[in-house]
């Protein structure tokens, strides 16, 4: 009877230490799977870049989701506006922060009134609104170098109308009873903003523009001066015509173009 207690609680004592160590074996390997003595603390990301913030978040073994975006003034487009969990709280290795990015919202404004303006004073309206004028063209209208109408991509607009700044406009300016003939002013050795202006004064266009070397940017493209121009100087066409105008930095080819090149050299 007593060699039986004993063997029934040599089992059962058996039974209790192997759960122990089977508890403490599932224990050991939940700390390792969730990381429990490996806290970190989130770093602050507000007002940084995600191309800043990701090699921090990376380093540290955390994972990002963009989950939102909204627009505040004030602040770049595409830096974090907030993010959670936020700056120092503890978490894990692997956890998520969800990101919230400050997009970039488009700067809208109204047309100005430019109808029955002149031609240089509606120029000056649309372009002081913040609009570019691509396209001047010219119809017969009693009325000589009057605007007859404003258009967006090939629409009519109205006063008022609100459209994004920097948006490329038209112009359609009355040129007499007969838009005739106007005589081409000559470009050579102007800038670009300079040889616009000067054709639409003459009541043209720039057409095409040819660069020798292509600028690598906007503010190098104003470096670089017409040599040479189609339709030429002291010609006439009907108003409206596009001018086409080769580009250069080179200064030699700014003295009688046609002697330095030949011809067909131009249209290359």
């Amino acid at each position: 009877m007593k060699a039986t207690v004993k063997k029934t609680l040599f089992h059962l004592g058996a039974l209790a230490l192997l759960g122990i160590l089977l508890l403490i074996g599932v224990t050991s390997w939940l700390n390792r799977y969730t990381h429990h003595d490996s806290a970190l603390r989130v770093p602050r990301l507000t007002d940084l870049t995600m191309e800043e913030a990701v090699p921090m978040l990376e380093e540290l073994g955390l994972r990002y989701e963009i989950v939102d975006s909204m627009h505040v003034s004030g602040k770049p487009a595409g830096v974090i506006l907030e993010h959670k969990p936020s700056a120092n709280a503890k978490v894990k290795i692997n956890r998520i922060v969800f990101i919230t990015l400050n997009k970039a919202l488009e700067e809208s404004t109204a047309v100005p009134y430019v109808i029955d303006f002149s031609q240089r004073q509606a120029i000056a309206s649309l372009e002081g609104a913040g609009f570019v004028v691509k396209e001047i063209r010219f119809v017969p209208s009693e009325f000589r170098n009057l605007v007859i109408d404003l258009r967006y991509r090939g629409e009519s607009i109205e006063a008022g109308t609100t459209l994004p700044v920097g948006s490329a406009l038209s112009l359609i300016v009355g040129q007499g009873r007969s838009a005739g003939n106007v005589q081409v002013p000559g470009l050579t050795a102007l800038p670009l903003d300079s040889a616009i202006l000067m054709a639409r004064q003459s009541g043209l266009n720039i057409g095409e523009v040819i660069y020798d070397v292509t600028p690598q940017n906007d503010q190098k493209a104003s470096n670089y001066f017409v040599y040479r121009q189609e339709p030429f100087k002291n010609d006439y066409f009907p108003a409206g015509s596009r001018i086409k105008v080769w580009m250069t930095q080179d200064s030699s080819l700014l003295l009688k173009p046609e002697e330095l090149l030949p011809a067909e050299a131009f249209y290359h």
